[in-house]
């Protein structure tokens, strides 16, 4: 049986020796556990050198997104990145050993081995290098006790089985010595028991570096019995390797199976609800059809009937002029006769004209009617099809926009945008903010309509939520935060009060869950374009919602099918110190662009600086040594280690070359979820209910929660089972001014009820 192994040392040299003048002291992978060890020997052997040990043990289970990976099921090109991670992360700690050390003015060097057993990996070590003063861990820190006096680490039982008599080693443990083993000069390091089971040969490999090959030579009959008992062995951990792999491929055939029950499961609801719809533009185009057969009827029927008349009063005029006719030659001869009869005819030209005219009206008639019918129609349909887009949009009129501001009164304006301007009002007795566009500005149309025909589609926790629109002034109507935005809180406007770095860390862990959340949009990745503390709002409880995507869709909703396209707009919008400067540059916007932004707000919720300082002084001086230096120090006092993480992501994110940026989802998220979970047991701030409902979420009745939220003509919403539990119970008036109701009606406030369920999902 063959091992591999590979050793890094900050030498130059391969396979130097380790005289006596040199201490080596075995460290792991935790630091602060292996720290007094290192402390023991430095104090211990003052004039000595020393070398740092470390055996670095590949882990067998990669984590990646979804759960932990065996090594084998992952593609040479994943494995072969998470192996170079995994060194960079090793050599890391080694470096913090060599720092202790220099702090002590010592002079250190690293020698480390890749191994997947510990205790095997630094006997190879001490017999390659020849090593004669060995520091070892005799158990974990936890496992001291003033009464230990044997070694409880398997490292370290292995180690005293198999150390040769020329090394002396230290056993110790939480910095107290536990044992120790006196070398023997006169013995050669190749005739312990180790050496005695294994010969070792170098030679080197393709890329000029050394490769140790250790080989079994049993050299007695009960080395050959362990020999087959090592094989026997190996041959259990094959079958339970085998067992471990049939496992998880049936749990992966298991998971894969849930997840295509889940999208038939959909996939069903989708089909249900296209039929339902059919259904009923079926039923509205066979009620259209029968009415407009009706209506033909009922022409054709009055046509029949004015045609019976006309041929009646025809009958009765004939009738009429004969027995008058006969009567005038009775009593005045043939002239009076001829007189009257010229009379009637006259008369009966006469009414002709009128049947005639009385004949062109109905059908005048008629025709309107019919085009009325088809004008219907086409308008129910345009309904249905308006609804199915936008059914969970108020359409406001102009006067209750009016209304809601006291006619734009410019005590109610807090705020300007780049193509309007913005009022705090009241809208059907809710607390709203309208932003109503300019209407000399050219672009602001475009962007009006891309900001409503993204947000009615996009729902998310830490989205602004837009209840509707009111197209006759060209107005958006979002849901009213009480805490205004990131730079107005940052600045403590209006003598508000400072946020606490907790809520700050809160809100950037927000921030990149949203962002998470836009780009990885399906089908198309949306790009935000103008991320700044101005556009991110605050709720009651300090929730950030993130505002103003009017040139979003225009930027990022891409047709290309590359996941990271680029779209190009030669004349970029925004807040400049914000913006990615490669965009600025090249008018290329992507996600790296929103990454960049995000970078600048993580360094103004550090420092509390704006954007223009940030991005022209800080940005270029603040380092992982320096940042306590930088920090706000409104924010209270930042743990150290977490404020040099949150350096380090605003660093990267900062950095010039958008491919040098870090990924949001395998690098951020992953420092900052951590984070979250801490801070959100700790913080302390805004309301002191952060479950406790918006008041426009609560019906006027019950008091409670509503379900189905319901606006009557009293303009106040209503849960509808209470709503009609009360006009059922003999009342017309209004539950909350008693007046007379004008009409009966309800109409459903779905913007409200989406707002409620999101509520409801997050608490």
């Amino acid at each position: 049986m063959a091992a591999s192994w590979r050793a890094e040392s900050s030498s130059s040299r391969r396979g130097d020796n380790y005289g006596d003048d040199t201490v080596c002291v075995a460290v792991g992978k935790d630091f602060e556990e292996s720290k007094l060890n290192l402390l023991w020997a430095l104090e211990n052997f003052p004039a000595k050198k020393f070398c740092i040990l470390h055996v670095h043990q590949p882990a067998q289970t990669i984590p990646l997104v979804g759960g932990n990976f065996l090594a084998s099921r992952l593609s040479q090109n994943e494995l072969r990145d998470f192996r170079e991670l995994e060194r960079k992360i090793m050599h890391k700690i080694l470096d913090d050993y060599l720092l202790l050390c220099h702090q002590v003015e010592v002079h250190a060097e690293k020698l480390c081995v890749e191994m997947d057993d510990i205790g095997r990996g630094i006997m190879e070590l001490v017999y390659q290098h020849d090593i004669k003063k060995l520091v070892i861990g005799a158990a974990a820190n936890k496992y001291y006790s003033e009464e230990m006096m044997d070694l409880r680490s398997s490292k370290a039982k292995y180690v005293q089985r198999r150390v040769p008599t020329s090394c002396q080693v230290w056993y110790t443990c939480k910095g107290y010595l536990i044992h120790s083993w006196e070398a023997d000069s006169t013995s050669s390091t190749t005739t312990s028991g180790f050496a005695d089971s294994a010969s070792i040969s170098h030679h080197r490999n393709e890329g000029g570096g050394h490769e140790l090959e250790l080989v079994e030579v049993p050299q007695s009959e009960d080395d050959s019995h362990s020999l087959d008992t090592l094989q026997e062995g190996s041959s259990l951990d094959q079958l339970y390797g085998q067992l471990e792999r049939a496992m998880l491929e049936a749990e992966k055939f298991k998971l894969e199976a849930f997840e295509e029950s889940l999208r038939r499961g959909k996939a069903e609801k989708t089909a249900v609800k296209a039929v339902c719809r059919a259904k009923t533009l079926e039923t509205m185009y066979a009620k259209e059809l029968r009415h407009r057969k009706e209506t033909e009827e009922a022409l054709a029927m009055e046509k029949e009937n004015h045609q019976r008349t006309k041929r009646q009063l025809d009958e009765e005029h004939l009738v009429t002029k004969d027995r008058r006719l006969f009567q005038q030659i009775q009593v005045s001869g043939f002239d009076q006769k001829l007189k009257e009869s010229n009379d009637e005819i006259f008369f009966a030209m006469e009414q002709c004209k009128e049947y005639k005219k009385e004949r062109d009206e109905l059908l005048v008639e008629r025709d309107n009617v019919i085009k009325l019918v088809e004008e219907l129609s086409r308008k129910q349909t345009n309904t249905a099809s308006c609804s199915q887009m936008n059914q969970s949009l108020s359409d406001f009129s102009l006067l209750e926009i009016q209304e809601a501001t006291c006619n734009f009164d410019p005590l109610l304006r807090i705020g300007e945008s780049g193509h309007g301007s913005i009022f705090k009002g009241t809208l059907r007795h809710s607390p709203v903010v309208i932003k109503v566009l300019n209407p000399d500005s050219i672009q602001g149309p475009i962007e009006f309509q891309q900001e409503v025909e993204l947000l009615s589609k996009l729902r998310h926790p830490n989205v602004v939520i837009l209840f509707g629109v009111c197209s006759e002034a060209s107005a958006l109507i979002y849901e009213y935060l009480p805490n205004k935005s990131l730079e107005d809180r940052l600045d403590c406007n209006h003598n508000t009060s400072p946020l606490p770095w907790q809520a700050r860390t809160l809100i950037a862990t927000e921030l990149c869950f949203v962002l998470i959340f836009l780009h990885s949009s399906s089908p198309h990745s949306i790009v935000h374009g103008d991320l700044k503390a101005d556009n991110v709002l605050l709720d009651a409880n300090f929730v950030c919602k993130l505002s103003d995507f009017g040139i979003c869709r225009a930027n990022s909703l891409l047709e290309n099918a590359r996941d990271m396209t680029l779209s190009h707009e030669m004349d970029p919008e925004g807040t400049f110190y914000h913006l990615d400067p490669h965009f600025l540059s090249t008018g290329e916007l992507s996600p790296a662009s929103d990454i960049y932004s995000f970078g600048i707000i993580l360094l103004q919720l550090l420092t509390g600086k704006s954007a223009f300082d940030v991005a022209n002084d800080i940005r270029y001086k603040i380092d992982e040594g320096n940042v306590s230096l930088y920090l706000d120090p409104l924010a209270g006092d930042w743990p150290n280690v977490q404020a040099k993480q949150l350096a380090r992501l605003g660093l990267n994110c900062c950095d010039m070359n958008p491919s040098n940026r870090p990924d949001l989802v395998s690098e951020v998220w992953r420092v900052l979820e951590p984070m979250r979970d801490s801070c959100s047991t700790s913080v302390q701030y805004g309301s002191q209910d952060s479950e406790q409902p918006p008041s426009y979420f609560v019906c006027p009745i019950l008091q409670e929660v509503m379900q189905d939220p319901q606006v009557a003509a009293d303009g106040f919403t209503y849960e509808a089972g209470a709503l009609t539990g009360w006009l059922e119970s003999g009342h017309n008036t209004s539950p909350m001014t008693n007046l007379v109701l004008p009409h009966l009606n309800l109409i459903p406030n779905r913007t409200l009820r989406s707002a409620i369920q999101e509520w409801q999902e997050q608490n």
